[in-house]
């Protein structure tokens, strides 16, 4: 277990950014549709033989991904273990993916978080990437990974692996960012939203002082926020696009039980008019509005999966300066 001592411990991972979320779905078909044709991300990869699938619109290999819910365990390639038993029995967070600059930054962020006795979860080895999987104090799983080649494209389509060990070691771990800087980028043009990257996350905190020190110790991020009765605090990156990469909303300010750890996950629009005209067509195609938003710091809209999972479309203005955010309000961040 990850005690409060290893949490104060500088462990300092340093991601560059948040680049995906992935989810567990009831139906990868219902939701591969969904994603692609109503939030305009391009099917990428699908892997039948684990029920997974992915979804990127050329900024990285996938912004999106899901998996099959199961009560079954999930193998990987020789044994690895991707799920355990009932740990996808139901629709919801998988994990969040952070890139790193390298493989030999990742390996060395692994070598600090053994040093500081901080528990991994797993080490993988996939198409595009290898990772380092750990818990946070709540129990949502995040991964490290750095990319192995810039034409992942050209991986998803050649190799046909699905995750595997990885035994990460510095000796081999190659320096060179292989990550795209001015990627491709792709456009689905019968969907009603074009989002240019995912921007960020939020999540509903039950440890919240805890998953704090996850956040500025662990990963290293700089906080960005917090609001002035303490109930949500939100982080940055150091190549986000969006002023906050992950916020959390302490579970204590929230009315209600039954409140999911994933508030909602989100995607940067390129400008103000692309989210105008997005809404107007999720409208026009009588798919509902959760919310639209229109302050001075943003402009975004909401709208729920086939699982119910909120999702937003958001663009920054240029003054970007939230007013006082709170549980309530977590949607203006």
């Amino acid at each position: 277990m990850n005690t409060a001592e290893v949490l104060n411990k500088p462990v300092h991972i340093g991601p560059r950014r948040m680049c995906h979320a992935n989810l567990f779905v009831s139906s990868v078909a219902e939701s591969l549709k969904f994603y692609n044709q109503v939030c305009g991300l391009e099917i990428v990869l699908e892997q039948p033989s684990i029920n997974a699938g992915f979804l990127s619109n050329g900024n990285t290999h996938h912004d999106i991904g899901m998996l099959q819910t199961t009560k079954a365990a999930v193998m990987g390639e020789n044994g690895h273990r991707i799920l355990a038993n009932n740990q996808g029995s139901d629709p919801g967070l998988y994990h969040l993916g952070w890139e790193m600059e390298s493989e030999f930054e990742l390996v060395n962020a692994y070598k600090r978080a053994l040093a500081a006795g901080y528990r991994i979860h797993r080490t993988v080895r996939h198409r595009a990437s290898n990772s380092i999987y750990l818990f946070d104090p709540d129990g949502n799983i995040h991964e490290f990974y750095a990319d192995v080649d810039k034409n992942w494209r050209d991986l998803y389509r050649s190799l046909t692996t699905v995750s595997g060990q990885w035994e990460p070691d510095a000796a081999r771990a190659s320096t060179i960012a292989k990550y795209h800087l001015d990627p491709p980028i792709m456009r689905v043009e019968e969907a009603p939203m074009h989002p240019a990257r995912f921007s960020h996350a939020v999540l509903v905190a039950r440890n919240f002082e805890n998953v704090q020190l996850f956040y500025s110790n662990i990963l290293g991020l700089p906080e960005v926020y917090r609001s002035e009765d303490k109930s949500v605090v939100a982080y940055g990156s150091r190549s986000g696009v969006y002023p906050v990469t992950v916020a959390i909303v302490d579970a204590m300010a929230i009315q209600g039980d039954g409140m999911k750890s994933l508030h909602h996950i989100a995607f940067q629009v390129a400008d103000v008019e692309g989210v105008d005209e997005g809404e107007a067509a999720l409208r026009r195609l009588d798919i509902n509005v959760e919310r639209s938003v229109d302050s001075a710091s943003k402009r975004s809209v909401f709208i729920r999966d086939p699982d119910g999972t909120l999702v937003e479309f958001c663009s920054r203005k240029a003054s970007w300066k939230p007013a006082d955010i709170t549980a309530a309000n977590a949607f203006e961040i």
